[in-house]
């Protein structure tokens, strides 16, 4: 190719936007440079260099939020400014709702949360703002409002799993590091790093509060989250329900059937119409909503949706909708629906299934229906066009499915890197006295690579909460004291000789907890033979607890009081009848205490 060819090629790259994705990033405007007349090699490298050089300070933003958001202290500071800002809703029943569907997603929702991307946390407080939001250190704010309007749970699991795809596929590290870029410019990434946490954080805390997503991210989040609610178990009808309340939030039986007509919503409305269009391509196109009440299986009638309970009828037109979208898409067959003719029942209790089944029994068009479904299979079987769709749209749900796996394996391909982000959640969780979160990363790291650090931090996780449990209670929990020894014993024997003390010094406690002396001896003896000089206080304690655990009181007050007077805390002992610490405070002397004699 000649030089004016190649270099005509170059020109119309450019100019076709062909290098977009690198001039987007740059944080002023850049139509000037797609158009400009370049008359030089040097004018088109140099056009080129300082997009490169605006795409690594881009990357390098967004690197930083991304750090930002991978620290547990900035996630706990941010909930606590949130809930102090707003006041936390006292009010129970929305707690338990937002805590039970949240549980809900995260642990049957099929999704990948990275190793730098900290376990969701979340809280409701009092706004009365029909809003929601998710922070890039996975932290869900949620408004009162919103959850006392949102009267079913599979419409507020809409709204939830759209705030953690926000989180899950960082928006805002993608969204708004340009805007950083352009307010602060590239000088703010010489700067101290913790000045430009500092600036990071303030500036995320209003990009969160008016909700300054893209569009881009704001149809991600509705199209992922509705995949990663119904995989969850979620009706799928909840989320054009989630829609319409959006519509309108005072749920006006009038505005909503405005709404149904040539309206003035376009945005909601599409909105909407994707929500509409989920629900029922999740069902193979079998069951739809007509006119906001009337639901359809295969063009024909079924029923015509009723108010039910705190349910308006359209609310109740698309969960029951819903209900069937889920039955066929979960039943590969017919018979997977159980009809049963002498109860008139079918599918099961679960939760999804309630306005369907409560429909079909007040209407009684259990034949009707079961004859419906029957043939909604039987169509999927003979109808060219049904099968051609159904089949496209399987073959999308493997496709996306096949992508969230991916990521879940992107995690166990960067062994070390994703070990040390959740090791290191496990101590700064572990330092803010959140112990189920300290555990459920340290499992993590287990899941990885069970070493015997990742087997030493099970116990210590399990110790922990074991800790708490007594606080509560006044005893240790016999079964979390059996997972601690058994994940210490299993980190001891795979631990080197010369990082075993930690393991021994912390099963020691655990066999105390175990009333097991002949155990805790054995553990004095081993540190004994590994690090005699570091460790002579801690081998008196062993053995003081062991001396305790027989009953030899005279025994263990002079082993904690060789503990005390080696430098031990006699803090370490208050877990001990308060006789016995008293007699090893006479017994013990400091250092002080010898020199104060003789002077």
């Amino acid at each position: 190719m000649s030089k004016k060819s190649l270099k005509q090629k170059v020109m119309y790259t450019l100019g076709t936007g062909a290098l977009a994705c690198t001039f987007a990033f740059t944080p002023v405007a850049t139509t000037s440079v797609a158009h400009a007349n370049y008359d030089t090699w040097n004018d088109i490298a140099q056009a080129i260099g300082k997009a490169t050089q605006i795409k690594v300070q881009y990357d390098e933003v967004k690197r930083q939020i991304i750090t930002w958001s991978n620290n547990a202290k900035e996630q706990d500071k941010i909930l606590k400014e949130t809930v102090e800002a707003n006041g936390l809703d006292t009010n129970v029943e929305h707690n338990e709702r937002v805590t039970r569907v949240l549980n809900q997603l995260i642990e049957k929702g099929n999704y990948a949360r990275k190793s730098n991307q900290l376990p969701f946390r979340w809280r409701v407080v009092n706004s009365d703002e029909w809003n929601a939001a998710c922070y890039p250190n996975n932290y869900i704010v949620v408004n009162s409002t919103l959850v006392d309007d949102l009267q079913n749970d599979d419409a507020l699991a809409m709204v939830l799993s759209h705030e953690m795809i926000h989180g899950l596929h960082q928006h805002v590290a993608n969204d708004s590091a340009n805007q950083i870029l352009y307010k602060y410019g590239a000088s703010l990434l010489t700067m101290n790093a913790d000045y430009i946490q500092s600036v990071l954080a303030g500036f995320i805390t209003n990009y969160i509060t008016v909700k300054n997503t893209t569009n881009v991210s704001e149809g991600d989040a509705d199209e992922s989250g509705f995949y990663l609610f119904t995989s969850a178990g979620f009706n799928p009808g909840g989320a054009p329900v989630e829609a319409l309340h959006m519509v309108n939030l005072g749920g006006s039986r009038d505005v909503i059937s405005d709404f149904f007509q040539p309206n003035n919503h376009p945005a909601s409305a599409t909105r909407f119409k994707r929500f509409e269009k989920q629900m029922e391509e999740y069902g193979y196109n079998h069951a739809k909503v007509k006119n906001g009440t009337n639901v359809y299986i295969d063009d024909k009638l079924l029923l015509v949706a009723h108010d039910n309970g705190n349910l308006k009828d359209w609310e109740n037109a698309y969960l029951i909708a819903g209900g069937i979208s889920k039955g066929l898409h979960d039943n590969p067959r017919f018979m997977n629906w159980n009809f049963n003719d002498t109860t008139k029942d079918f599918l099961t209790d679960d939760k999804a299934y309630a306005e369907l089944k409560e429909a079909i029994r007040s209407q009684n068009l259990y034949d009707t229906f079961q004859a419906m479904i029957r043939n909604s299979y039987k169509l999927d079987q003979t109808n060219s066009d049904n099968i051609d769709t159904k089949n496209k749209l399987i073959e999308e749900e493997k496709k996306r499915n096949a992508k969230i796996e991916k990521k879940k394996q992107d995690i166990v391909k960067d062994k070390e890197y994703s070990k040390n982000n959740y090791n290191q959640h496990f101590k700064d969780y572990t330092k803010l006295g959140l112990r189920k979160l300290a555990l459920q990363e340290a499992k993590n790291s287990y899941d990885l690579e069970a070493d015997y650090i990742a087997s030493g931090n099970m116990a210590r996780a399990y110790n922990n909460i074991n800790n708490d449990e007594l606080n509560k209670t006044g005893k240790f929990n016999p079964n979390l004291t059996k997972q601690s020894i058994a994940f210490a014993e299993e980190g001891l024997i795979k631990a080197p000789s010369d990082d075993k003390e930690w393991l021994i010094k912390n099963l020691s406690y655990y066999y105390f907890q175990d009333k097991n002396p002949n155990k805790i001896d054995e553990m004095a003896n081993m540190l004994q033979n590994v690090a005699p000089k570091d460790n002579a206080k801690n081998i008196h304690s062993m053995h003081g607890r062991a001396s305790y655990l027989r009953g030899d009181i005279d025994n263990a007050v002079s082993q904690f009081t060789s503990f005390v007077s080696s430098g031990g805390d006699i803090s370490d002992i208050n877990d001990l009848p308060e006789d016995i610490v008293n007699r090893v405070k006479a017994n013990a002397k400091t250092a002080e205490q010898v020199y104060s004699a003789n002077e």
